[in-house]
């Protein structure tokens, strides 16, 4: 804030102070009325935005003031997301757990069929790709394609299969591409808010 004229300086501090005091009486609010203590030294801040002045807040911890560490990425309910608000660090974990899956169903089977192929795709690696998807839906075509690839060498493992096109395998197999299957869900969740299916605190217009 080196520049700005002292009372104005002086008015965004106090403001910023208001704002930590508002917070931590909030929080210790909660925490004695759910009767679960917040454990400092397990809480992080996340800045959000370019111009974030990265403020740093503080919570009371055995009657003293602890600073909270700063993350650029955190994991909240199995959903990895980073201080741009961007996915790709889950996209990538989900590909890995996929990918680990399906290796294993490649070494436990000696033969695939095209049925226990997608019932094995279906019920042990789509689940980890398409898990929280209404979040972190991949936009960037870095992370569509990484997301992609694993069902196309999923398709390649059925005998016979190995030198058709992807979307032939798909054809053959009854399936459809993980993308389209996202961006189906994204239109079906939309439908559900629009009739007042999913209940929200006012109906949209």
């Amino acid at each position: 804030m080196q520049g700005l004229p002292r009372y104005i300086f002086e008015t965004t501090s106090m403001i910023l102070c208001s704002l930590s005091h508002i917070c931590n009486t909030n929080r210790q609010y909660r925490s004695e009325k759910w009767k679960l203590r917040f454990n400092a030294s397990k809480c992080k801040v996340m800045h959000l935005g370019e111009k974030n002045t990265k403020h740093t807040y503080k919570m009371l911890e055995a009657d003293h003031r602890l600073n909270l560490e700063e993350t650029a990425e955190e994991k909240d309910l199995g959903v990895w997301v980073d201080n741009q608000l961007k996915f790709t660090h889950h996209s990538a974990q989900a590909v890995a757990k996929a990918n680990q899956i399906l290796g294993l169903i490649r070494r436990s089977f000696t033969y695939l069929d095209r049925q226990i192929m997608r019932q094995l795709f279906q019920a042990l690696v789509r689940p980890h790709l398409e898990y929280g998807n209404v979040v972190w839906n991949p936009t960037y075509k870095k992370d569509v394609a990484m997301v992609e690839s694993v069902q196309r060498r999923a398709t390649r493992l059925v005998p016979g299969m190995k030198d058709l096109s992807y979307k032939e395998r798909l054809r053959v197999m009854g399936m459809l591409s993980l993308i389209y299957r996202i961006q189906r869900g994204d239109v079906i969740e939309v439908y559900k808010y629009m009739h007042g299916i999913h209940k929200v605190g006012r109906q949209l217009n």
